[in-house]
């Protein structure tokens, strides 16, 4: 079976067909059925909805692209017979396959990360078979090995960021109106929210007004539902008093400049044109932004990154406390993936960055 040539799903010209990641549009008429069955609402209110109902939009992609991209495997080698089902269709032999084909595209974490997407993307299609299997294949990467292929993630001093990004708000404030002193304005609170409050990127594009966020006395809040959090925690937090003055600013001036008469889109961040900011967008924003007011490149997930690992490194034990900072559900992704402790000097370094935060409160 070929997959016709349609850009749905990671896909481009330059991509191998190894690599491509096949959205359920594509995939065999079992497999579809099986994904719709998982994703499928309570039909009623005494109805009972599909194992993967819950999952937010982007946790569906992760999912989804990984099933998609072990059909894509298949489909490459000749092994992809639309008269299976996903139960008969992913073996041992074949989960060994696959995963050695994907070495050389793939560190040891990210191989880890997609066949535990892998086995929750099949566990909801197939709910009534054991499929720990998967997770603990031989040929899957084990944690000490992915911990040791991911690439160091330089620290971040969340201070100085936070501080380098409010001196760009307020020397927009005090330029001469332009649509690029609002744009400064814009990027400087962008950078200084993230810090403060540790969001995902979807979330940080997508936040809206009146919605994500709610305006609630004399300052604000950020309000996500559980559907439009990739793990299925709501998000909700207060806009640190620090920067709802800059908050104010940038909705009263700032944004409807940005805007430039266009109709509003109703997102927070307005981009070029007067659209919404993109989701990849964003990530060039932080990276250019981060380099010009540090020197250093960031993104949400360094920043991320930067929050638990203080967290931890002023407290080992503060493990949950991460987690729930992060709007995880639990310890584990704490532990495995945004944890850069060290031993050296932690509680004083941390304990001198929360001096600092505080100071920019006052």
């Amino acid at each position: 079976m070929t997959a016709p040539r349609r850009h749905l799903g990671r896909y481009s010209e330059d991509c191998p067909p190894e690599a491509r990641r096949w959205m359920p549009e594509l995939w065999p008429e079992a497999d579809r059925a099986a994904w719709a069955r998982a994703v499928a609402e309570a039909e009623g209110p005494f109805g009972e909805p599909g194992p993967a109902a819950g999952w937010a939009a982007q946790t569906r992609r992760a999912r989804a692209g990984a099933w998609g991209n072990f059909l894509a495997f298949l489909d490459v080698r000749g092994n992809l017979d639309p008269s299976e089902t996903p139960a008969d269709r992913l073996t041992p032999a074949r989960l060994a396959a696959w995963l050695g084909a994907s070495s050389e595209r793939w560190t040891a974490s990210t191989a880890r990360q997609i066949v535990g997407e892998l086995t929750l993307a099949v566990a909801a299609m197939v709910p009534d078979r054991d499929w720990s299997w998967v997770r603990r294949h031989p040929a899957r990467p084990r944690e000490a090995e992915a911990r040791a292929s991911r690439k160091p993630v330089a620290p971040i001093d969340l201070a100085l960021l936070v501080e380098r990004a409010l001196d760009l708000c307020i020397a927009a404030d005090t330029a001469p109106p332009s649509h690029c002193a609002s744009r400064d304005h814009r990027d400087g609170l962008l950078l200084a929210l993230t810090a403060y409050v540790g969001l995902r990127r979807y979330n940080i594009a997508a936040l809206r007004l009146d919605e994500s966020l709610q305006a609630v006395g004399n300052g604000y809040r950020l309000v996500v539902p559980r559907s439009d959090v990739k793990n299925g925690e709501p998000i909700d937090l207060p806009v640190p008093m620090a920067l709802v003055p800059h908050l104010h600013r940038y909705l009263e001036v700032h944004r409807p400049r940005l805007l430039n008469g266009r109709p509003d889109p109703g997102t927070l961040w307005i981009g070029g044109g007067g659209l919404p900011i993109g989701y990849g967008w964003l990530y060039n924003l932080f990276r250019a932004r981060g380099m010009a007011l540090i020197g250093q490149c960031v993104n949400p997930h360094s920043i991320r990154h930067a929050i638990a690992t203080g967290m931890l490194q002023h407290d080992p034990r503060d493990v949950e406390v991460a987690g729930a900072a992060l709007a995880h559900r639990g310890s584990r992704s704490v532990n495995e993936v945004y944890d850069q402790s060290g031993r050296a000097a932690a509680q004083k370094e941390w304990r001198g960055l929360q001096r600092r935060i505080a100071r920019l409160r006052s």
